[in-house]
């Protein structure tokens, strides 16, 4: 488990970046078509409604994140006051999850930036993350620090 935790960081603020990083792709364009009257779909429409899903689950990715940097000031607090600020390995994961959450702030102040990304895995990893941190994190620095 303490492998599981940076690997999946580390992928997530890849994903971020890559999305980021990407260059805009061009296409020719494809010979119009003329309109049938089957047709209903507008492509603007299919547009809004994906950039309208996108914005909805960063809404949703911000909430989750604001429960994720509260449970984060827990384990903080507590582990500082154990003295678990020594451990190299607590540190790093520690370290991660605050990186992560600036990862998730910003694509939260910049939606753009998350256009492309995939926000259903980044919700799931939130969870896992949240739920890594609040138990098996919280329940080892809950004890003192022995070395």
């Amino acid at each position: 488990m303490k492998k599981i935790i940076p690997l999946l960081l580390i992928l997530i603020i890849t994903a971020g970046m890559l999305t980021g990083c990407g260059g805009e792709t061009t296409t020719s364009p494809a010979p119009e078509k003329p309109a049938t009257s089957q047709e209903t779909t507008n492509p603007a429409d299919s547009k809004d409604a994906t950039v309208m899903e996108e914005l909805r689950k960063l809404k949703e990715l911000e909430g989750k994140n604001i429960k994720l940097v509260e449970v984060y000031n827990e384990v903080v607090t507590l582990a500082m006051k154990n003295g678990w600020d020594k451990d190299e390995l607590t540190l790093k994961e520690l370290n991660a999850v605050n990186a992560t959450s600036q990862t998730f702030n910003s694509m939260i102040k910049d939606p753009s930036s998350a256009h492309g990304v995939d926000l259903d895995a980044i919700l799931s990893a939130t969870d896992d993350l949240s739920t890594e941190l609040d138990t098996n994190i919280r329940q080892r620095v809950s004890v003192p620090f022995a070395k």
